[in-house]
């Protein structure tokens, strides 16, 4: 059955990182993530447990945080390797880049939403200082996302790279030692056409040229009453180009849901239709029904995407290189 036929009932967005999903563990060696391994499952080894909230490049390397920060290099494949955060006080929760800063969002407590978060910065990945910028993870009220958040515009080019964090109810640019202008209460970006555009949420992306981009209010879907499936119940998108060897040419977007909007996990958009295309398996979707995606992210033609499932063997970072049969834990 299509999944889009699932939905009962229009919710308001829920901003990403709720009370329920930060209380889960950070530390250890996964827990209950490994108690049940799904038959419909290949794991290969993991390297990075538990939730990754965020990822990013900086430099020559990728960045993903998972309460800790871990890295490896922008080209390679699976395998990740936790590295030191020196003068970071508390969890890492999100993690952004600009040219020549690495950013980090850290919150004294991962489990109470009133927390406060700080942000620091870093030019080696190593050792990072306070830029004095803080505010609390509260974002729950009234259905809308209102607490603090770290993001970047996602560019290809380091030099057209940036990024932002929102105290609240405004974001402004970081400097690398503090902030610079605002750019109004947005909490995503992307790069296209030679400069920077805003959203709402993490639901925008640009195209493999940046030449064009998408935001989540491009991708109209309704069911038969003419009631909007999309838009505002999306967490995440991204540009995928399938592969060429697969006889397939369409070009698509991903569209990534929590659990309680369109089953959960992730829907191609074909770009030739505007319509979903459920009719694609490569890569295949269905084992992720019923999982919160919490980000999505194109980086040198491999795609990113965090999933949240639990309890699952399923949680955590997953990547489907160019040419593979499939998606590869990460």
């Amino acid at each position: 059955m299509n999944r889009i036929k699932k939905i009962k009932s229009l919710f308001t967005l829920i901003p990403i990182l709720t009370f329920s999903l930060l209380s889960m563990t950070c530390s250890g060696s996964g827990g209950g993530i490994y108690a049940t391994i799904e038959r419909e499952v290949k794991l290969n080894t993991r390297t990075i447990n538990n939730i990754v909230y965020r990822m990013t490049q900086f430099g020559s390397n990728l960045y993903a945080c998972n309460c800790g920060l871990w890295e490896k290099g922008a080209g390679a494949g699976a395998g990740w390797t936790q590295v030191p955060a020196n003068g970071v006080t508390g969890e890492i929760i999100s993690v952004a880049a600009d040219s020549t800063h690495l950013y980090v969002l850290a919150a004294s407590s991962i489990t109470d939403t009133s927390a406060t978060c700080t942000v620091y910065s870093s030019t080696d990945a190593r050792t990072f200082t306070t830029t004095g910028l803080t505010g609390t993870m509260t974002n729950i009220a009234d259905g809308n996302p209102t607490g603090c958040s770290l993001f970047d515009n996602k560019a290809k080019d380091s030099s057209n790279r940036q990024a932002y964090f929102n105290s609240g109810v405004n974001a402004v640019i970081l400097t690398g030692t503090g902030a610079g202008s605002s750019i109004g209460n947005y909490r995503g970006a992307a790069y296209w056409g030679g400069s920077s555009h805003y959203f709402k949420t993490e639901a925008i992306t640009a195209n493999k040229d940046e030449t064009a981009g998408w935001t989540s209010d491009n991708l109209s879907v309704q069911d038969g009453n003419n009631h909007e499936l999309w838009k505002d119940t999306i967490n995440a998108l991204t540009f995928f180009a399938k592969d060429p060897n697969t006889n397939n040419s369409n070009t698509y977007l991903f569209a990534g849901f929590d659990k309680n909007h369109n089953g959960g996990g992730y829907i191609p958009y074909n770009l030739s239709t505007n319509q979903p295309d459920t009719g694609v398996t490569t890569p295949d979707k269905g084992i992720f029904e019923g999982s919160d995606i919490l980000f999505l992210r194109n980086i040198n033609d491999t795609l990113y995407m965090s999933v949240y499932m639990q309890p699952s063997s399923k949680t955590g970072l997953w990547a489907y290189y160019p040419g593979s049969a499939g998606w590869n834990i990460e």
